[in-house]
């Protein structure tokens, strides 16, 4: 049986000697415990000389080494892995292959004297060679590709084509007909109105809205504030005062005793003096002299002297290019007796507008 167990360095040694009254007649077995991996356990089957041969009697016995259990830090060298690519997790594969190989060997010399020191030599040689070897594999190394970046592609936007802006066309002159005597007007009370003189202009290829509005007249007339004049569009849509009754400013007025004697022009671009202001500084059977004037509101009933511009093409800015083109009228009424005049001739400008 074992009787003594050594450790010097890294060996063990395994004495055997006699038991008093036993006889190793049946195996004996060692073996490491698998719990811990270090712990040495050790069996024996005996019986004793002198009792029964069946009378089985059992040894159990342990032992381990001192530095078993205790394992070397391993040492574990990454590879250094780049910025941006996933690290991959070191796999350390230590080798831990402790081999103890315990040799017995028992000489036993039977002798009437039992003198028997067997001795047991167990050679433990342990191999505890950690081997952890980090080996930094990159495992799916991935490209970096931008994830949900959509690449846009441009729409065709249409492109809106500005409508080329309409420009004010060049006046276009039409000459009037029905030109001639003005009738007188009617005794009493004025304004007692006589036949209209009407002079037509027959308008065509003005395309509206109009810019321009224009009308001249070639007159004579003993009393100007006896004279009433209108210009109409096309089937009567706009009817316009240019001059009527200067210097009346009551509704019976007789208005300015001046006189008519040229040509007078009738637009919004005149900037002489007020037609009224003309008249009432020229005295009995004064001359107003021809030229361009501003168009007035008509005289009568709570008129100032003079009286207001108005505005002649703003009145007929409105109409659209049908309302425009046909036949326009200018009439001229006489509002009292004894006093007469003639229209020899007169003319209707109009600007249009001009669309590429």
């Amino acid at each position: 049986v074992i009787r003594q167990i050594d450790q010097i360095g890294d060996r063990t040694t395994f004495t055997y000697g006699p038991d008093t009254g036993a006889h190793l007649t049946v195996g004996q077995t060692l073996v490491i415990d698998p719990v811990d991996d270090c712990t040495f356990w050790y069996t024996q089957e005996y019986f004793a000389t002198t009792g029964s041969q069946f009378n089985w009697r059992t040894r159990v016995g342990s032992f381990k080494f001192a530095t078993c259990g205790s394992s070397p830090t391993p040492t574990n060298t990454p590879t250094a892995t780049p910025t941006n690519t996933p690290t991959a997790a070191p796999t350390n594969t230590p080798t831990n292959t402790p081999t103890s190989t315990p040799t017995a060997s028992a000489t036993n010399t039977p002798s009437n004297t039992p003198t028997s020191t067997p001795t047991a030599t167990a050679t433990n040689t342990p191999t505890n060679t950690p081997t952890s070897t980090a080996t930094a594999t990159p495992t799916n190394t991935a490209t970096a590709t931008p994830t949900g970046i959509t690449t846009s592609t441009p729409t065709d936007t249409p492109t809106a084509t500005p409508t080329p802006a309409c420009t004010p066309a060049a006046a276009v002159t039409f000459a009037g007909t029905g030109v001639g005597a003005i009738p007188d007007g009617g005794s009493g009370t004025p304004p007692n109105y006589g036949a209209p003189r009407i002079i037509s202009f027959a308008v065509s290829g003005i395309s509206g809205p109009v810019t321009s509005v224009s009308t001249n007249i070639t007159i004579t007339h003993t009393f100007a504030g006896d004279l009433d004049m209108v210009l109409t569009s096309p089937g009567g849509i706009v009817s316009f005062v240019t001059v009527s009754r200067i210097g009346a400013t009551t509704a019976a007025g007789v208005g300015d005793n001046s006189n008519f004697k040229g040509t007078y022009n009738f637009t919004d671009s005149a900037v002489g003096t007020n037609i009224w202001t003309v008249a009432s500084s020229l005295g009995n059977n004064g001359i107003i002299g021809a030229g361009s004037y501003r168009t007035t509101a008509a005289g009568g009933a709570g008129q100032s002297n003079p009286a207001p511009f108005t505005n002649l093409t703003a009145a007929f800015a409105g109409l659209t290019s049908t309302e425009i083109n046909g036949t326009w009228t200018l009439t001229i009424r006489d509002a009292s007796s004894k006093d007469t005049g003639t229209v020899t001739a007169a003319n209707l400008a109009l600007a249009g507008t001009s669309c590429p």
